[in-house]
């Protein structure tokens, strides 16, 4: 177990060292450090006990060290690999994004030049029918009028007519 830099290699436990001999071996994950072995004698405090041990550190060797390294290269190796392939397939689906995105906007732009163009056009077209409502307003306006008061030949002939029947009841008196 690690914590803080520090490895519990064996848990404290009760062992019948009387029977038989303890004995262990650990690799040391990092160099330098410092090794702490720990004998506690709780089970048995009413009597003494007498320790022999013997600890030996043995370097390793030229062959741990190569095997050491590749599978720590194969290790990298294979996470490098899958990070590649996450980073590839991200990439194949980003620059189809980008592609998609690219033609939409060339799309929109066509789109947007033939609507400036057709702008043009609905402009002259609204300024031409403004004119004419302008002008159908003057001509009803004319034409009412026209209607109710009549044609100024209208009342030129009825005043002519008017006059002739007036001058026909004078000469008849």
């Amino acid at each position: 177990e690690r914590e803080e830099g520090v490895t519990t290699v064996k848990k404290e436990i009760r062992q019948d060292a009387h029977l038989e001999s303890i004995k262990g071996r650990f690799l040391v994950g990092s160099v330098p450090c410092a090794l702490i072995f720990t004998f506690n004698n709780e089970y048995s405090w009413f009597r003494e006990k007498k320790i022999n041990y013997k600890i030996k550190v043995t370097p390793p060797s030229i062959k741990n060290i190569i095997n050491g390294r590749r599978t720590r290269a194969k290790s990298a190796l294979s996470v490098v690999l899958d990070d590649k392939k996450s980073a590839e397939s991200r990439l194949e689906r980003v620059s189809s994004k980008h592609s998609t995105m690219v033609e939409e906007i060339e799309t929109m732009e066509k789109q947007l030049e033939e609507m400036k163009k057709s702008r043009g056009v609905v402009e002259k077209e609204e300024e031409w029918l403004k004119t004419r409502v302008q002008l159908r307003d003057i001509q009803q306006s004319l034409l009412s009028r026209r209607l109710t008061e009549g044609w100024e030949d209208e009342n030129e002939e009825e005043s002519k007519r008017e006059d002739e029947s007036d001058s026909v009841k004078r000469a008849e008196i």
